[in-house]
């Protein structure tokens, strides 16, 4: 009898294993490596997120690290989009918190160039390096060439709306419903051309590119960031947020979406992004929400 039930244990332990959530606590954020739909839901109730629009709203830093491994089998619905707007929330907002700490130093150095003062080595290796991160370049030399640099990296090195990211999200994943964002953490179906090494395209005969993988929601979330801040392609994104910055008003995915009209991918982008805001709220991301760890 006692052979049978360890049998029994050693066949059905590991099913149950899989079958519980896998996260992990650390400097007051979870981080969920694997979770069904059920469990992501229990536990941003039992961390009262239940919605992304409350005045005020206290979002805990809850980092899934994929979509709940049962999310093709949940039927589509405003609910499910809605849980995966509050998937993606804390990860950008996240984002932007390191996003915001990086621009105010270079604000601060490019505040210093302005002043007359000369940066140090440390600082212009600092500002060489995130240059050739968010490609900009300049010909010019000594102080002349950093506040060029400064000045440029100021505006693009800068955080997105997450209404303006969820909008963008939602469009090219079918909110988490297809293929590459099951399969590959990829929400914004990014291209690598002349490569193997990504995913396939379907329906799509000797096709020089594949799409991208990635290893999270998160390095997803990041690299189309960095894609938007970096890319010349963007540059009516920068504008309208630089005039937003200038006329001391809040960042608000409103008032950019329509320098999207220029990106090119679909011929309706900015129809169906300012669809998404307003039926869902989503302003309400850019302006109330704030990360708060979980105790």
């Amino acid at each position: 009898m006692k052979k049978i039930i360890i049998f029994l244990l050693f066949v059905f332990l590991p099913f149950t294993a899989f079958s519980q959530p896998q996260m992990s606590e650390k400097h007051g954020s979870i981080y969920v490596e694997s979770a069904e739909y059920a469990e992501v839901e229990q536990l941003f109730s039992d961390y009262d997120y239940k919605d992304f629009g409350h005045r005020d709203l206290k979002i805990p830093r809850i980092y899934l690290k994929s979509l709940p491994r049962d999310w093709e089998n949940i039927e589509k619905s405003d609910d499910k989009n809605r849980t995966f707007i509050k998937i993606l929330l804390p990860l950008i907002m996240k984002i932007n918190e390191e996003l915001d700490l990086e621009r105010l130093s270079i604000l601060s150095l490019l505040e210093k160039i302005n002043k007359g003062q000369s940066l140090n080595d440390k600082e212009r290796k600092f500002v060489e390096k995130k240059a050739e991160e968010y490609d900009v370049f300049t010909r010019n030399k000594e102080d002349v060439r950093y506040k060029i640099m400064l000045s440029e990296l100021a505006e693009k090195v800068d955080e997105l709306p997450p209404s303006f990211l969820i909008a963008v999200a939602g469009v090219y994943s079918d909110w988490g419903n297809s293929r590459l964002a099951i399969k590959a953490n990829s929400l914004f179906r990014e291209e690598l051309w002349y490569s193997d090494e990504g995913i396939a395209p379907e329906g799509v005969e000797n096709a020089d590119f594949t799409y991208r993988k990635f290893d999270s929601l998160e390095d997803s979330l990041r690299s189309y960031i960095h894609k938007v801040n970096s890319n010349i392609t963007y540059r009516f994104v920068w504008a309208a947020r630089s005039q937003m910055r200038e006329i001391g008003t809040k960042v608000v995915g409103q008032q950019i979406i329509t320098a999207m009209a220029y990106e090119g991918k679909l011929k309706n982008i900015v129809g169906m992004l300012d669809f998404n805001l307003s039926y869902y709220k989503l302003n309400k991301t850019d302006i109330n929400p704030t990360l708060e760890n979980v105790r």
